[in-house]
């Protein structure tokens, strides 16, 4: 997979693979699958297009945010997003990890 990521070098691809992977949480009910999925997007170098993504699609998998390894997967896109950040970045970037401590606290 990492391979394959490796070769997308357009945010445009970048977005639609990440909508894909998003709207694939809904049609599976294995935690196992959930996990790959969200490894997958992990491995990904998001854009502030792809968090916005990631946020206008977070009804898609906010139902699998309860397994602690996707959580943590995303939590990983989160810290990865923060390294690589632009200023202007920054702000969304927040506002993602923001929704995903909300959700954290309210299942708790």
């Amino acid at each position: 997979m990492r391979f394959l990521i490796g070769s997308i070098k357009k945010d445009k691809q970048m977005e639609s693979l990440v909508e894909k992977l998003c709207n694939r949480f809904s049609g599976v009910t294995n935690t196992r699958q959930w996990e790959y999925i969200s490894y997958c997007l992990s491995q990904l170098t998001f854009t502030e297009k792809g968090v916005k993504k990631l946020m206008e699609l977070f009804k898609t998998y906010e139902h699998v945010l309860s397994e602690d390894s996707v959580m943590e997967n995303f939590r990983n896109i989160v810290n990865k997003a923060k390294k690589f950040a632009k200023p202007e970045m920054k702000s969304c970037i927040e506002e993602f990890e923001e929704k995903l401590v909300k959700f954290e606290e309210k299942i708790l």
